[in-house]
Formats: structure tokens, C-alpha cells, sequence
């Protein structure tokens, strides 16, 4: 399996996702909007990069924002 590797550092308003290369190589980083609209351009980021390097696996890790504590 040669994967595209994406994290992704969520805030509240906006998230930034890094792209890896399989070999762990930085392909890109970018910001989206933390909606429905930023999640659309996010989906087909990724689709596009696995289709340019010709990938079909992708593993995704998140980094979500601290709690506030409050439930």
C-alpha cells in the first residue's frame, strides 16, 4: 500500500491540512473553512492529488481543537 498521507489540525473556523507522499515527502499544506464548503474542497484536494500521483489508498489523521471543558 502506498498511501497519500493527510492531517488535518481542526479549529473552529478553519482547519489546515498538510499533504504527504507516500515516502513521508511534503506534498502540499492549505487551509479550508471548518463547513460544509471547506469539507467539499477538502474531499476533492484529495481526490485530485490521489489522481495525479495515481494513488487509490489514503490515510487521514486528525488533530482536534482542545476541549472547553464544558459538555
Amino acid at each position: 500500500m502506498n498511501p497519500l498521507f493527510v492531517g488535518i489540525d481542526v479549529s473552529n473556523r478553519n482547519n489546515v491540512a498538510y499533504l504527504m507522499d507516500p515516502d513521508g515527502s511534503k506534498h502540499s499544506s492549505f487551509s479550508v473553512q471548518n463547513n460544509l464548503g471547506g469539507a467539499k474542497l477538502l474531499s476533492k484536494r484529495i481526490v485530485s492529488v490521489l489522481g495525479s500521483m495515481q494513488l487509490s489508498d489514503v490515510v487521514i489523521g486528525l488533530e482536534a481543537p482542545p476541549s472547553t471543558g464544558t459538555a
